[in-house]
């Protein structure tokens, strides 16, 4: 969808391997703990190497992303002179902004790689992990993945795919996204934002100071017990009926996507217009599989 180009899993020596060993690694370094974070003053010292390990990173992946766009221009090249179907995807119109210039402020080919390396590692790392915490929690509640598999089978059968067109209708799934979502965000934290001034939050008047480093605990926000009956309990039923939510930042009960001009840009989509991963995970994990207790987990 990106780059009109598949990466199979067993690549492990050309594009495909390596952009999963670097999206390991940057999540690896984006999600560890910094000892220069808590005290500044050894922080030029890099004492874990964390520095280190990002500005290789940096460099892997401006290596990897420099070689498929170049494949990307050659293989269009190609299909134009040939007069093959080309299907325009999101690097195309990438290039296309750099190529016409048309945006206020200038739009270069490092700006390319960087859209594509939020795009590579917010989509890739954080909806696998969403993905396996969702499957996970099915397992261990057998009672609601056969309801889900019903709602699944009742609405597009057992052979055929489930399109967006069916979502609206599924009322089930959407409620079990969103108790995983709740229980199990995809970032136990949101990225630290810095206040730029001196502010009083909260019903409790807290106080908090001009340039103050603030992290946001999605994963406790979704367990309050104050805002949440049975807080640590999966229960999907409590999205159904007047219990409704979506993403688009109007509600703080739980913030599995963050908020504002910060938060994750998947939040934006309403769980109607839910992406294709999702759509589908149903047919592809639940399937036909018999689903029994488990004594031991």
């Amino acid at each position: 969808m990106l780059t009109g180009t598949r990466f199979p899993v067993d690549d492990v020596t050309g594009n495909g391997g390596e952009l999963k060993a670097m999206v390991r690694e940057v999540s690896s370094t984006l999600s560890a703990i910094n000892t220069g974070d808590f005290i500044p003053s050894i922080d030029w010292m890099d004492l874990q190497g964390l520095k280190k390990r990002m500005v290789k990173a940096h460099n892997f992946f401006d290596r990897i992303v420099g070689r498929i766009i170049d494949d990307h221009i050659e293989q269009k090249r190609r299909a134009l002179e040939e007069k093959s179907e080309w299907t325009k995807d999101i690097l195309d119109v990438l290039l296309d902004v750099v190529e016409s210039q048309t945006l206020e402020v200038e739009f270069t080919i490092e700006n390319v790689k960087g859209v594509l390396f939020d795009l590579f590692v917010s989509g890739m790392e954080t909806t696998a992990t969403s993905m396996e915490w969702t499957i996970t929690t099915l397992i261990r509640h057998p009672w609601v993945a056969k309801k889900l598999q019903e709602e699944i089978n009742s609405i597009v059968g057992k052979e055929r795919m489930i399109t967006e067109s069916n979502i609206p209708n599924m009322h089930y799934l959407q409620c079990v996204i969103k108790e995983s979502l709740r229980l199990y965000p995809p970032a136990t934290l949101l990225p630290p934002n810095e206040s730029s001034q001196i502010v009083t939050v909260g019903p409790q008047g807290y106080a908090i100071s001009a340039k103050t480093m603030l992290f946001v605990n999605t994963w406790a926000t979704g367990r309050d017990p104050t805002v949440w009956e049975d807080a640590e309990e999966f229960k999907p039923e409590r999205f159904m009926g007047s219990k409704t939510f979506d993403y688009q930042g109007q509600e703080f009960d739980m913030l599995p996507f963050g908020i504002g001009r910060r938060g994750c840009r998947v939040g934006i989509w309403p769980l109607g217009r839910c992406p294709l991963f999702w759509l589908n995970f149903g047919i592809a994990l639940i399937g036909d599989l018999k689903w029994q207790p488990m004594s031991h987990f």
